[in-house]
């Protein structure tokens, strides 16, 4: 039911409404935990919404929680930067930027 229902959160998420889709990633992790794919799915909705707390709360949790690629560190990183821009802390977000380009570009020098 777990995948069937996270299905169900990213065709809302791609194609309907962002809104349903955070709705049903927050019945995911309540039901079954939380997990890294719901959690980088809520980091995208949140992303679209704008809703910066969140975003920027479940960024840092899946930081700190999960053993991620380089593109789902880079990808974490870049939405921190977006936060931290969007709230008027350069600094922060100039740092972020520059742990996302990091990771970038140590994908691109590796092929």
């Amino acid at each position: 039911m777990r995948e069937w229902v996270l299905t169900q959160a990213q065709l809302q998420l791609d194609y309907a409404d962002v809104n349903k889709a955070v709705a049903l990633l927050l019945l995911i992790e309540t039901v079954y935990g939380k997990s890294l794919s719901t959690g980088l799915m809520l980091c995208k909705a949140w992303m679209s919404l704008n809703d910066l707390k969140n975003l920027e709360s479940k960024s840092r949790e899946l930081l700190k929680t999960y053993n991620l690629s380089r593109e789902q560190s880079a990808a974490i990183y870049f939405c921190l930067s977006e936060v931290h821009w969007k709230l008027g802390n350069s600094d922060a977000a100039k740092l972020a930027r520059r742990n996302y380009l990091n990771l970038i570009n140590e994908g691109s020098s590796s092929k």
